[in-house]
């Protein structure tokens, strides 16, 4: 046992699993999907984040349009919002502060960029308070995703990340200083 001991403390084993760790931590979060339902003539779409269902609002127009999936980005902020678009058309979306919002310098509301199949496209703010924004999408026949991108989305790891890397990294130098001593 003590040799097994003596091999995990060892600074090549306790660097790889300190590296792998900080490594781990700065890779993006996992996407999360969700589930279209159905509620009061008005569609909802389920995004599961963590374990937990957060309803996003929408409604689309023309005809044949549908949302067929809706997931989000942790890693860049943005909702991802996949549509089968068989005509011209309308997406509004209530967007929760609480999932996603754009803030600038100060908290004061900045505008979401908005892409249609990776090309920036307009949209228009047609509703602000402090719970939601909604914003309304026209989009072409044919489109397949409108991307909304934010200054932040839920949940936001980068704190805990960036925590995690600093313990990992300071427990690495610690390790270093006392395993290696200088040979003057």
């Amino acid at each position: 046992m003590k040799i097994m001991n003596a091999k995990m403390c060892e600074p090549r084993t306790v660097f790889f699993v300190c590296s792998l760790i900080s490594i781990l931590n700065i890779t993006p979060a996992l996407t999360a999907f969700g589930e279209v339902r159905l509620d009061d003539a008005n569609n909802i779409y389920d995004l599961r984040i963590a374990d937990k269902n957060y309803p996003i609002k929408y409604q689309i127009t023309g005809t044949g349009n549908r949302v067929s999936n809706i997931s989000a980005e942790a890693d860049n902020a943005t909702l991802l919002v996949n549509v089968l678009s068989q005509s011209n058309g309308r997406l509004s979306i209530e967007l929760p502060r609480s999932i996603i919002d754009s803030k600038k310098e100060g908290d004061v509301d900045d505008r979401y960029v908005v892409f249609q199949d990776g090309q920036v496209t307009s949209s228009e703010e047609i509703v602000t308070n402090s719970q939601t924004r909604i914003l309304a999408i026209d989009f072409d026949k044919g489109i397949g995703q409108i991307e909304i991108s934010g200054s932040k989305i839920m949940p936001e790891f980068g704190a805990i990340s960036a925590l995690v890397f600093a313990v990992s990294t300071t427990a690495m130098i610690i390790l270093r200083m006392k395993l290696h001593k200088p040979q003057y």
